[in-house]
């Protein structure tokens, strides 16, 4: 990533290194002061928890702790960086041309353990009159004063939970005070980083020189696609989030159930070509290749296989989800039958299991020996029968079984619940296409297991 190269080379120019063996300062002397007044106070307070109780100790004793890491961050950092100056004159980021050292400048800086105050070396470039701060560059606090440690802890918590209760939990959790406006402006601005960086990728695949890396040495055997949509308040409007999952699998053996290997999920507020270009660069970094076997498993939206027909290879297996076709029965049973109608439980119980045994053909010659007697009847079984002809060749579920195919979407249905409607879809939740679009994205870096590929150097700007 552009940013993680840039820190490294200023990394070169900045950081003093400290050689093996080398002699460090002795630690300060009023370092040594403040641990034996925290170790007597400690000492003090703890006689007093049969009145005070534990967690009131626990709680003072962290604030003190924090305060004290402050301060020694706060000396540290100086000593191996100093004010990140590198001379009277550096080349500016912005224009190449020479930006002039014009003074050290103070900042405070919100950290994990509390507040620090920073001096540091700001230059000014008279050619673009833009101004530059090597010391924030390194320290990956261009444009915030907030440190990776808290951004990567407020945008963790705001892609799981309300934006208010995030900085709730966070004050709670690690005493640091962050407005819930300021929070989820992180925390958009770190998704929106990461959908322009999608969305480059998504722009790659296509040119030869530019391939996608792969993150399965092995192709696999089977590949499954298994796209969905759910609902989403877009400013008072409902709109579909379409959402996607990608998994792997190997030829089970006779008898035995497939078994899901790994697994990718991928999340649009665009359209379904935008989905389908997502999930492809997913099964892409799983390893598709001429091998493998791909598999489409979904509902009957028409999208979908419409999707499936412009964009996957010919030699595909397509299957439309058991379950929902199993609820096209029950629903035709309750329309025509009327609700919670022995005869037609019976009737709808017996054709899903010779559906589920064989395939479509004779749960299609039973709706056909039916004769509704409402108009409400009729209609639905001019439906359902439109709907299973269409799709009687993805209905072969004895024979996708025999074979080792999962027949259910079950784990799509699941994503959209969890990646959307879990986060989304809360009370009195208003959203604008870009919100969802970024705080998805987040999501899915935690689903697809990347959050600490994401922040383990610890530099990633937001801001």
């Amino acid at each position: 990533m552009r940013e993680l190269v840039e820190l490294q080379d200023i990394r070169k120019e900045a950081v003093r290194p400290i050689a093996v063996g080398e002699a460090i300062t002795p630690a300060p002397a009023w370092l040594h002061r403040s641990l034996d007044s925290l170790w007597e106070e400690m000492i003090r307070k703890a006689s007093d928890i049969p009145q005070t109780g534990f967690a009131s100790l626990e709680k003072e004793f962290r604030e003190k702790l924090l305060k004290l890491g402050a301060n020694l961050l706060g000396e540290a950092l100086p000593y191996v960086l100093g004010t990140g100056r590198e001379g009277q004159r550096i080349a500016c980021p912005a224009c190449g041309a020479q930006a002039r050292f014009i003074e050290n400048r103070p900042r405070t800086i919100t950290t994990l353990v509390q507040e620090i105050r920073l001096q540091r070396a700001y230059y000014h470039c008279p050619k673009c009159g833009k101004g530059e701060v090597p010391l924030d560059r390194l320290l990956s606090l261009h444009g915030t004063s907030f440190s990776p440690g808290v951004r990567e802890a407020i945008c963790l918590l705001d892609a799981e939970i309300p934006f208010d209760r995030g900085s709730e939990l966070l004050r709670r959790l690690s005493a640091i005070r962050l407005d819930k406006q300021e929070g989820r402006r992180l925390a958009e601005g770190l998704g929106k980083e990461l959908e322009k960086q999608t969305v480059e990728e998504l722009d790659n695949v296509w040119r030869p020189k530019k391939p996608i890396p792969r993150e399965l040495s092995q192709a696999p055997a089977r590949l499954y696609f298994s796209p969905d949509g759910t609902m989403v308040n877009i400013q008072g409007d409902w709109k579909e989030a379409k959402v996607g999952t990608v998994f792997t699998t190997q030829i089970p053996k006779r008898r035995e159930e497939p078994q899901r290997e790994e697994t990718r999920y991928v999340a649009t507020m665009r359209d379904a070509d935008d989905l389908g270009k997502r999930m492809y660069v997913e099964a892409l970094k799983l390893g598709l290749s001429d091998k493998t076997r791909v598999v489409i498993v979904a509902d009957g939206a028409h999208w979908i296989w419409t999707w499936a027909e412009n964009s996957l290879p010919k030699e595909r297996v397509e299957i439309v989800d058991f379950y929902h076709a199993s609820e096209k029965l029950w629903e035709l049973s309750r329309s025509v039958f009327g609700e919670e109608n022995p005869k037609g439980q019976g009737w709808a119980r017996r054709w899903s299991r010779k559906l589920y045994d064989a395939d479509a053909r004779a749960a299609i010659s039973a709706m056909r020996r039916l004769r509704p007697r409402s108009k409400e009847g009729r209609e639905c079984l001019r439906k359902t029968l439109g709907y299973f002809h269409y799709h009687r060749r993805r209905m072969c579920y004895r024979d996708w079984r025999r074979q080792g195919y999962f027949i259910g979407s079950g784990i799509t249905e699941s994503s959209c619940k969890r990646l959307v409607g879990a986060r989304f879809k809360q009370a009195g939740m208003r959203w604008t296409r870009e919100g969802v679009q970024s705080i998805l994205q987040l999501r899915l870096a935690v689903l697809n297991n990347r959050w600490d590929y994401l922040w383990g150097t610890g530099c990633r700007e937001t801001a």
